[in-house]
């Protein structure tokens, strides 16, 4: 077998250990993820309660939208809370496919939100990245950063073309404009008023869109290097416990050949009855210095070896 063979057979061993690891119960870090995906569900549970809460702010008229258009919103995403928290307690979080359910659910649920009552609820879009750093995983938390930013643009384009709530300081309108707001809305009052729904959507890509991208941006880059520290301590604290299994083995060892040198069977002599002896060696720690031994010189002479 020729280098280059022996090259493209390591990239091919490479390459399935890590498909190998996708799959694997055995990772440091496994123990961690179920714990996560448990404790991420329940986040979800707080964001259902979060869409109640908004859905029930909406029909007394806290929230200027559409009643329908919340109960859509909630029809949507409740089965979503539902049957992915369902899914993970069932399995008991040990899927490795289960943070990724968890992370597009939470992903659908703020955007939702985002995209019917965004001025309200703007800095929810943090949640799933703020959530992913529970798994230590710094590749996971970049995906569902750039997963939650694409997710933002979509929402932000249905808020700006769709929703019937405005942001009056995103709106440039003449010096002196009256508006009349009648059953359409306010939305309608300015449109009719000749204010152009372009110019809308480029304002708030300006002057709301591109600051709250740069705010998120901050704390996804936060959230991505907490997520690389939390990996980096874990395998550091896994290396310091191999090194302490291994001392602790090696002690062990120690202290059995240390115990076994000595002698432990008593009565020590059954043949001299007028000989009666008793000794033990009790460590503090794992290992002692001491010593101590006895055995017959001749007939008449009993030594003793204490060290």
């Amino acid at each position: 077998m020729n280098d280059q063979e022996l090259r493209e057979l390591e990239r091919n061993t490479q390459f399935f250990q890590k498909i190998k690891k996708l799959f694997s119960e055995e990772d440091v870090f496994w123990n961690n993820e179920i714990l996560a995906n448990i404790y991420v569900s329940f986040c979800l549970i707080l964001l259902g309660i979060i869409l109640v809460g908004s859905y029930i702010l909406t029909l007394v008229g806290v929230f200027e939208v559409p009643v329908v258009q919340m109960k859509f919103v909630l029809a949507v995403n409740l089965p979503l809370i539902a049957i992915s928290c369902a899914v993970c307690r069932q399995l008991k979080g040990s899927r490795h496919w289960i943070k990724y359910m968890l992370c597009v659910v939470s992903i659908c649920v703020v955007i939702s939100l985002c995209a019917t009552i965004r001025i309200f609820v703007v800095l929810i879009i943090c949640v799933p990245v703020v959530l992913s750093t529970r798994y230590y995983s710094r590749k996971f938390t970049t995906l569902v950063a750039v997963l939650s930013v694409i997710a933002f643009c979509i929402s932000e384009i249905i808020y700006a073309l769709g929703s019937p709530l405005i942001d009056l300081n995103l709106v440039t309108v003449a010096s002196g404009t009256t508006l009349t707001i009648g059953t359409s809305g306010l939305r309608e009052a300015i449109i009719n008023n000749g204010y152009n729904v372009t110019q809308y959507v480029e304002d708030i890509f300006r002057g709301s869109f591109l600051p709250d991208l740069l705010l998120y941006g901050l704390i996804a880059n936060i959230c991505i290097e907490l997520s690389r520290r939390a990996h980096d301590m874990v395998l550091d604290q896994e290396e310091v416990s191999k090194k302490t299994e291994g001392v602790k083995a090696e002690l062990e060892m120690a202290t059995t050949i240390q115990t076994s040198v000595m002698p432990k069977i008593f009565p020590a002599f059954p043949t001299r009855p007028e000989i009666d002896i008793y000794a033990s060696m009790n460590p503090a720690k794992e290992v002692g210095g001491d010593f101590y031994d006895y055995y017959f010189i001749d007939d008449d002479h009993l030594a003793f070896v204490i060290a």
